[in-house]
């Protein structure tokens, strides 16, 4: 369960010093665009860790109170369409193991 909270804490870190930096948007779409792309949700285990680390951005995003709110709304929004979409993923795999 620790080492399960350090994962989700390295995810939430990364979003919290990209806000620091100039191009913070750009460091962030590229973390969650990461945790999009198909070659990372190619496997069951992937697309559960997957779903964990987006989950966890959502929260975070929803706790935010600075500058950069409307941008993480934004960034929660798209995270929040998109998670269907890897359920749907992780059914596929779950049908062709039957």
């Amino acid at each position: 369960m620790e080492k399960n909270m350090e994962e989700k804490n390295k995810v939430t870190n990364l979003i919290k010093g990209a806000l620091e930096e100039e191009d913070c948007k750009f460091r962030i779409n590229f973390l969650i665009g990461g945790m999009m792309c198909e070659e990372s949700n190619d496997t069951p285990e992937k697309i559960k860790k997957n779903q964990e680390w987006l989950n966890e951005t959502v929260e975070f995003c929803k706790a935010y109170t600075g500058d950069k709110k409307e941008y993480l709304d934004h960034i929660k929004e798209n995270i929040e369409k998109f998670l269907p979409v890897l359920e749907e993923e992780l059914k596929m795999f779950e049908n062709e193991e039957i």
